[in-house]
């Protein structure tokens, strides 16, 4: 079974992230004519068998041109950060005990640390289901 690669998994992540924090994002994609792609995409994460990167990259990207041209830019990308020169702070640290989640279903880099949630997050490819806690390593 080959894993989806970084890259890939990153964007997933990207979406799944903005789609459990903004619910309403889903209409967004929708009405920017790309809900038959995000349905499908979800449906192929969801699924128990590794995806075709190949498939998972072309709806990814068919969501990206259908929300670019209603001028929601990048969704699925780092690019515009990274080309601005933004960065990760360095020298973060946790204490030991729970730092954060991660995606339950092991297809995407998505990570939602402590201090960012309410609650526990939830994964949008599978329906809502909660994340997977991730404990930070007693130092």
């Amino acid at each position: 079974m080959a894993i989806m690669d970084a890259a890939l998994r990153d964007r997933v992540g990207l979406l799944c992230d903005q789609i459990s924090r903004f619910p309403t994002l889903q209409g967004i994609i929708a009405d920017a004519g790309a809900l038959t792609e995000l349905t499908g995409l979800l449906t192929m994460l969801a699924d128990p068998h590794e995806p075709d990167q190949a498939r998972v990259g072309a709806l990814l990207d068919a969501i990206d041109q259908a929300c670019s041209k209603t001028g929601l830019v990048g969704l699925t990308s780092r690019t515009k950060g990274l080309e601005a020169g933004l960065s990760l702070p360095g020298g973060l640290a946790a204490d030991p005990g729970l730092a954060g989640w991660t995606c339950p279903l092991e297809r995407c880099g998505r990570v939602v640390i402590r201090q960012e949630a309410d609650g526990t997050p939830t994964c949008a490819a599978r329906q809502n289901t909660p994340m997977r806690p991730y404990l930070s390593p007693l130092r």
